[in-house]
């Protein structure tokens, strides 16, 4: 009877769910469907069909549906008292498994109770229903779906990025030489105004071409953080599996965004899978606190994309941002002599005259190279050189 009456109670729920919409164009929809298999059996001793008590065996399921423009709700009663051969004597028995109520919207779906569903292709997870084989591995509790508008589909992307660089090319630009200068540093101080000082418009200020490293790529640092726990520490296969599933759909969406936007005559980074590789040796991705790796990383992009002139914004106080950043600032200039890289504390203490007067000094340095660019060496650096060269046999006092 409780079963009944959660039936009728989800029921009479989604019928008030449903007649309380107030557009006039919403039509009410109810259907549902009956299923019953049925076995009448009969004992064969000669090849050796067993005896069974009961006279029929069966398999019903009856399901109900309402259905609106966006409410729906459902549910689905099983008899299985007197089950056929094969199923699991454990779901013998009658009752309302299956229920559930759904709401839809344009761009998110919210599903409470038992709803089936799947990752990807199904092959690392999946639900779903199969009656012939008395399978029914449904999810009770509660799905959120959001659905992104139209032109955030992976493949409408990839079709407007080269459409909007290409507007972008066509506005007219005089082309005159900048000191080009990149900003990377902790989160909220590099890309917040009020955190670094109104940062980008004093460099502007100051006739500088302006980089700062997009945001996503602080997300897919997140992400494949937590693979790479699984490489350094152990842990869940599947997280590794998921977040490297996870990387590679970006990464898609990435390399078209990039190749959009070098087509079209802009500068354009490398993608978060070559970001990767730059800080080997120089860092460990194990480093993952004060924004870990991903700093030092962006400052080699920078300067290998020729933007050497650094602004590292740090926060007061922040010991693992300052050990990724300005720690790393002198192994980076082993390796590119040319680079310019100036840390600048944002914390209350320090006044903003003094902060752009270091910057000052960096740009001075910086225009007066400009025009004299400074050589680069011919290979960079090695890990043992950066430590002070590796141990040599004098081959002289060898001899001697």
């Amino acid at each position: 009877m409780k079963q009944f009456a959660t039936f009728a109670a989800l029921t009479f729920a989604s019928v008030l769910a449903a007649s309380a919409q107030t557009d006039e164009g919403n039509k009410l929809t109810l259907h549902g469907s009956i299923q019953s298999d049925v076995l009448v059996p009969q004992e064969d001793n000669r090849i050796g069909t067993g005896t069974y008590k009961d006279d029929v065996l069966t398999n019903t399921y009856a399901e109900l549906h309402l259905m609106s423009k966006y409410v729906q709700a459902g549910a689905r009663f099983e008899y299985l008292e007197h089950p056929l051969p094969g199923f699991e004597n454990d779901f013998k028995g009658w009752g309302v498994p299956y229920m559930y109520l759904q709401g839809n919207y344009k761009w998110a779906e919210m599903t409470l109770g038992d709803f089936y569903d799947q990752f990807g292709s199904g092959l690392i997870f999946r639900t779903y229903e199969e009656r012939s084989l008395g399978i029914d591995n449904s999810l009770r509790g509660g799905r959120l779906v959001l659905k992104p508008g139209k032109g955030y589909t992976a493949k409408e992307m990839k079709h407007t990025f080269p459409l909007i660089a290409a507007d972008f090319a066509n506005i007219p630009v005089t082309r005159v030489p900048k000191v080009k200068v990149g900003v990377v540093g902790e989160i909220y101080v590099k890309y917040s105004p009020l955190g670094n000082n109104d940062l980008q418009k004093f460099l502007e200020s100051q006739d500088c071409e302006v980089n700062f490293p997009g945001l996503m790529g602080f997300v897919q640092y997140c992400a494949f953080n937590m693979g790479e726990d699984h490489v350094l520490y152990g842990g869940k296969l599947g997280t590794k599996v998921i977040i490297d599933q996870f990387l590679n759909y970006l990464d898609g969406i990435e390399r078209s965004m990039l190749k959009a936007t070098a087509d079209a005559g802009f500068y354009a980074p490398g993608p978060f899978k070559e970001l990767v590789e730059k800080p080997r040796g120089v860092i460990s991705l194990g480093a993952k606190m004060g924004e870990g790796w991903l700093l030092t990383a962006e400052m080699i992009e920078l300067v290998q994309g020729g933007y050497g002139n650094i602004v590292c914004a740090q926060p007061f106080g922040c010991l693992p941002n300052h050990i990724v950043g300005k720690g790393m600032v002198n192994k980076i200039r082993a390796l590119y002599p040319a680079s310019n890289i100036t840390p600048i504390d944002y914390d209350p203490s320090a006044t903003k005259v003094n902060q752009e007067n270091r910057i000052k000094l960096m740009l001075a340095v910086a225009k007066e190279r400009l025009n004299n660019p400074v050589q680069e060496p011919v290979k960079p650096l090695t890990a043992e050189e950066l430590a002070g060269g590796a141990p040599r046999l004098n081959h002289e006092m060898a001899n001697v």
